[in-house]
Parts: structure tokens; C-alpha cells; sequence
């Protein structure tokens, strides 16, 4: 457990501010997504997920990140065989089989295997450091990352898939794996996922539809969200329609809209305003994470808030390219503002994490 008598005088309060006002953010937009609906809102569901998530959340803050570091072996086994049990205990939403359901609470073990893929690629490569830059290692993590990627990819969850090789991108460079590796792997996967489009079984006919989707400008088709939230963004105007008068969320045009469009409620009702000040937000949690990785000279903190980050940020650009239908929509929520319990719950994990590196890095902010 970590030792720091001055532990409270040294919270980061631009995360913790940062995080809070984004918090409200989604509170308010899912509150208001449900307001008038017979089935009434999924604001109080969230609040519980919130409350449930400051487990997680304390315990990712208070148990020394060294510690799941020398345990990364026995992770990695408890991430494989959570993956593996969705095929035989979980439950089926939507054409995907994610989900698994725990008394009242239902949680995605796809979502924290992003969390626990950059804690195990991370004690891979402190336990390998010395041979960093040898191709043994860097073949090590790539095995490391193929069997918790491909559980992911075929329950299907494209997103997830995305967010763990976006990571161990960003993680391995960070390490010191040499470019030219990653670089040829990685022109290769898009060599494979592209050719794969065209392969039977590889790909859902929904996902290619999405992907074909954003080269049309059809309402009636696989876009027909994308569209309707770009109108809703954009009627928001300077200040927007607001609080509860979103037309197009009145009109229900936007089908579940409080998950991964919930940034388009924001749009509406507050604006452009409203809509910067959640860029604002987002760019004072994405600075301050970026200042941990370039203030700590401890190499397993700076891979552990490099993965961090990556999560996070990959989230944030893909929400906001779905929004505005530059990008698929591949079932990536908008951190700390989105609806559901694992994304809050991964999040806040996320969070502890990065506050602890910050209370024990040697460097302080300058």
C-alpha cells in the first residue's frame, strides 16, 4: 500500500475538476435524453454506477501499481478466462455477446480488458526491459496482445479491438520498441483488415455497412444516426436550444442516443458554447495526463500513464469523429460522459491510477 503521509495535500485538482464538470456533463445529457420518455431516464442508473465506481476507483488509487505489475502473469490468465466465460455464461444485445450479468450489476469484461491489457503489456515490458529492443521481445508482446484481441474482436467489439492495439501502440513506443517494428506490424494489419473486408465471416455485414456508410449521404441508412446527430449539433447554434428543448432528441431521431451520441444532446440543448467547454474540459484531463508521463522519470509509471492516455484519447477523437460522421460508428462511448457502468467504471479505474502515479512520480509539476 502506497506510504504517503502528505498524500492529501497533493491532488491534481485540474483532473479531479476536469473529471467532475465532465461527470456533470454526462449527467445532464442523459437526464435529459430520457426526460420525457415513458420509460423514464438512465440518469439514476448512472449515478449508481458512479457511487459503485468509487470502488474501483479506490482501489486502483490506493494499491501500489507495482504490485499488479509483479503480478502481471496471474492478470493476464484472470483477463483471458474473464473474456473467454462471456461465450458460455454471458448474454446477447444487439447481435454481440458482451455482456455478463452479476445479481443486479451487468458489466462488459471487454471494457476492463483494456485496463488490464495495458497493465500486463506494461509488466511484460518492465520484466523485459534490458532486451527492450531486441525483435524477441517485441514478438513477446505481440503474443501477449493477440489472445485477449482476438476474444475481444469476436464477441464482436471492432471498438475495443481498436482501443487495445491503439494502446499497445503508444505503450511500446513509450517502452523503447523500435519503430521499424511497430511501424511493418502495423502496415501489415491494415494490409490484413483491409483485405478482410472482402473475406466472408471476417467482418459483420453491419460493420461493413457502417464503414460503407460514411461515403453516402443516405438518412434511411446505416448513417441515418450520424446524420441526424450532425443536424442536432448543428441547430444547437452559439448557445443552443436549451436544457430538455433538444428537438431532435424530443423527436427520438437519434436511436440510443445517450451512449455513444450523447455529445450530440450537448450540441443541441447548449450549443456551441456548451459543446467547448466540454473540448476545454477534456483538453485540461489530456494536458495534465501528458505533464505525468513528462514529469516522471520512473519507466513503469510512464508506461502505466501512457496506456492511460491512449484509452482515454482513442475514445475522445473516435466519439467525436462518430459524431460527426467522419468515422464508423464503432461502438466507442465519450468518456466519463457516456451512459453505461463498465465505461464509468473502466474510467474511474483509469483515474485512481493516474492520481497515484502523480502523488509518487520524483519529478513535481512544474
Amino acid at each position: 500500500m502506497l506510504n504517503n503521509p502528505n498524500i492529501a495535500k497533493r491532488y491534481n485538482w485540474w483532473i479531479i475538476g476536469s473529471v467532475m464538470l465532465l461527470l456533470l456533463f454526462g449527467l445532464t445529457a442523459i437526464y435529459s435524453e430520457g426526460f420525457s420518455k415513458p420509460s423514464g431516464t438512465h440518469v439514476w442508473k448512472q449515478l449508481r454506477a458512479i457511487f459503485i465506481g468509487i470502488i474501483p476507483f479506490a482501489i486502483f488509487y490506493k494499491v501500489n501499481i507495482r504490485i499488479w505489475l509483479r503480478n502481471w502473469r496471474f492478470l493476464y490468465i484472470a483477463n483471458i478466462l474473464l473474456l473467454t466465460s462471456v461465450y458460455f455464461i454471458g448474454h446477447a444485445a444487439g447481435g454481440c455477446k458482451r455482456w455478463i450479468s452479476i445479481g443486479p450489476l451487468t458489466f462488459q469484461p471487454s471494457e476492463f480488458c483494456k485496463l488490464i491489457t495495458i497493465i500486463t503489456l506494461c509488466g511484460l515490458y518492465c520484466n523485459y526491459r534490458s532486451s527492450i529492443t531486441s525483435f524477441k521481445t517485441f514478438m513477446r508482446s505481440l503474443v501477449h496482445l493477440a489472445i485477449p484481441l482476438i476474444l475481444v474482436f469476436k464477441q464482436p467489439h471492432l471498438g475495443a479491438s481498436l482501443v487495445i492495439v491503439f494502446s499497445w501502440i503508444i505503450i511500446s513506443l513509450y517502452a523503447g520498441v523500435p519503430f521499424k517494428y511497430i511501424f511493418g506490424t502495423c502496415t501489415a494489419a491494415l494490409m490484413i483488415l483491409s483485405s478482410a473486408f472482402f473475406i466472408p465471416g471476417v467482418l459483420k455485414d453491419y460493420q461493413k455497412e457502417r464503414v460503407l456508410a460514411m461515403f453516402k449521404n443516405d438518412e434511411q441508412g446505416s448513417n441515418y444516426q450520424q446524420l441526424k446527430g450532425i443536424i442536432a449539433i448543428g441547430t444547437g447554434g452559439t448557445t443552443g436550444k436549451g436544457f430538455l428543448h433538444g428537438m431532435q432528441k424530443e423527436g427520438r431521431f437519434i436511436p440510443e442516443q445517450h451512449t455513444d451520441f450523447a455529445f450530440t444532446i450537448i450540441g443541441e440543448e447548449f450549443g456551441f458554447i456548451g459543446s467547448s467547454m466540454v473540448m476545454i474540459l477534456f483538453g485540461i484531463l489530456f494536458f495534465q495526463i501528458f505533464r505525468i508521463i513528462i514529469t516522471t522519470k520512473v519507466y513503469h509509471y510512464i508506461l502505466i500513464a501512457s496506456g492511460s492516455l491512449a484509452i482515454l484519447f482513442f475514445h475522445f477523437m473516435v466519439n467525436m469523429y462518430m459524431n460527426l460522421n467522419l468515422a464508423p460508428v464503432v461502438g466507442l462511448w465519450l468518456p466519463f460522459i457516456s451512459y453505461g457502468g463498465s465505461a464509468i467504471w473502466l474510467c474511474l479505474s483509469i483515474l485512481g491510477m493516474l492520481l497515484q502515479i502523480d502523488n509518487n512520480k520524483k519529478e513535481s509539476f512544474f
